[in-house]
């Protein structure tokens, strides 16, 4: 692939690998991607992990962003998140797989941005599904490839890319007021 590229959920992009058996299609995301030229890796780490379609929904039981500073504890990029399915099965292990594997189809393509589905156990950026609805903090792949040095980014938050020719994706973007990624 040539120019910039972007790992990308796989139901914004209209594929039907949600846990409902449905798509999220979301044109706007598209709209962006395609303006900037972005070459587009789908992936659904769900799926990738090895979960069915359709499947449970499941929901993080503890989110990073409500457990104390992971590297000063001395743990993982993983650990700390267990996600169960609403038959209360834990799918932690299947997450964790599809986490690799979006890692992995990353750095195989060359991805410095990964836009992923808001709210989703594995995607969500700044919120995820927890047992009492949502909450604050990453999913599984969220995480993991925002440790491995990917701007990360819902589909919600696409309204803040800036056009720079796709200079921040090649440097592998920032957060923050004012960034494109």
């Amino acid at each position: 692939m040539s120019g910039p590229t972007a790992i990308v959920s796989a139901c914004l992009l209209g594929v039907p690998c949600r846990h409902d058996g449905r798509d999220k299609r979301h044109e706007e995301t598209l709209r962006a991607l395609e303006s900037r030229g972005l070459s587009i890796v789908p992936i659904c780490p769900e799926v990738a992990g090895g979960l069915p379609i359709p499947r449970s929904a499941a929901f993080v039981e503890h989110s990073a962003a409500t457990l104390p500073d992971d590297a000063a504890a001395g743990r993982g990029p993983l650990e700390g998140i267990r996600v169960i399915d609403r038959g209360g099965r834990d799918v932690t292990a299947e997450l964790s797989r599809g986490a690799e594997q979006a890692l992995e189809a990353a750095r195989r393509f060359g991805a410095t941005l990964a836009v992923l589905k808001q709210n989703s156990p594995s995607c969500g950026t700044r919120a995820v599904g927890g047992r009492d609805g949502r909450i604050a903090g990453e999913g599984v792949t969220a995480r993991r490839l925002r440790e491995a040095g990917l701007a990360v980014r819902g589909e919600d938050e696409l309204a803040a890319l800036r056009d720079d020719g796709g200079q921040q994706a090649r440097r592998g973007g920032t957060r923050g007021a004012g960034t494109p990624w």
